[in-house]
């Protein structure tokens, strides 16, 4: 731990909180990935009917047959891609928003745990400060 806390409690709080924040960095940008791709799809089908109407309302149904056909399949493809990306993004997704309540659950043990020792450890007459003065002379 690289930082200063005046209790334990707080001190764990805070060096679980960074590696929370370390594991869950990339998250945002795959929920947003998620969430945006199928309404960049919705998007281009929006603009692939549209293009499809106006080139019904400039020429007859028979003679912009090509025109409507590629207005269509403009909208399916747009639909295709966005909903293809959001599927593909939204495992791993989730796989890592597991991973990460994974590991805040096993902080949130090791937290408590050191507690519950470092506590019976005061009450059996231990003086933690003496470990903590021990443990700086070892690594200085």
């Amino acid at each position: 731990m690289n930082h200063f806390h005046s209790s334990l409690q707080g001190a764990l709080q805070v060096a679980a909180g960074v590696e929370l924040q370390k594991a869950g960095r990339f998250l945002t940008v795959m929920d947003t990935l998620v969430t945006l791709a199928p309404l960049l799809g919705l998007l281009g089908t929006v603009s692939g009917i549209f293009r499809t109407f106006l080139s019904i309302g400039s020429a007859t149904v028979e003679g912009a047959t090509g025109q409507i056909t590629g207005g269509i399949g403009e909208a399916l493809i747009a639909t295709m891609c966005g909903l293809a990306i959001a599927i593909l993004a939204l495992i791993p997704f989730n796989y890592f928003t597991r991973k990460v309540a994974q590991l805040q659950f096993e902080l949130e043990s090791a937290a408590t745990n050191v507690e519950v020792m470092v506590n019976t450890a005061k009450q059996k007459g231990f003086d933690t400060m003496e470990f903590r003065k021990e443990d700086t002379q070892t690594t200085a």
